[in-house]
């Protein structure tokens, strides 16, 4: 829950540099750290995120993105309480 915003804002900061092969890395590492929690919806999209980037489809990609962040808002409220509970 503690990495998860920093990749989000470093793999958002690759985007407005264009920098496809940044994004594609931040993507597959968030993929995996999806997949520890075994949020499959949120390892779907990073897994998107990644295949887009690697073809160099920065939009697509950030269309794919804005989705991932609005799920991981929801996913880490989640987990939140269930900590809290």
């Amino acid at each position: 829950m503690d990495d998860s915003p920093v990749r989000s804002t470093s793999l958002a900061d690759a985007l407005k540099n264009d920098d496809a092969n940044s994004v594609a890395r931040l993507a597959h590492s968030l993929k995996g750290m999806c997949g520890v929690v075994r949020s499959d919806d949120l390892v779907a999209l990073a897994l998107s995120m990644e295949n887009a980037a690697k073809k160099g489809d920065l939009d697509k990609t950030s269309t794919i993105f804005a989705e991932f962040k609005g799920m991981l808002i929801l996913a880490q409220g989640e987990m939140q309480a269930f900590i809290d509970a």
